[in-house]
């Protein structure tokens, strides 16, 4: 599941319990403010138990995709 938060990011971090009950296995937050994303994994009841956080410069691996990778700069490049 991937939520872009282009404004604000409270209402969907709102979204997360519900995700995280319904045993989604990995959830990313794209926050377009900070240029980063929070990856949530591990559902563990109605909250995630992993979250971390990937900002400019890092390569994000996703556990859910295998073999896909993603570069944080290049997804926020103008």
């Amino acid at each position: 599941m991937i939520e872009v938060c282009e404004t604000g990011h409270e209402y969907d971090r709102s979204k997360l319990r519900a995700y995280a009950s319904a045993g989604v296995k990995e959830c990313w937050l794209v926050l377009e403010v900070g240029k980063s994303i929070e990856v949530h994994r591990q559902p563990a009841g109605e909250q995630f138990a992993e979250c971390i956080v990937h900002g400019p410069g890092e390569l994000l691996v996703t556990t859910s995709v295998p073999s896909f990778t993603l570069d944080i700069a290049s997804l926020f490049a103008a």
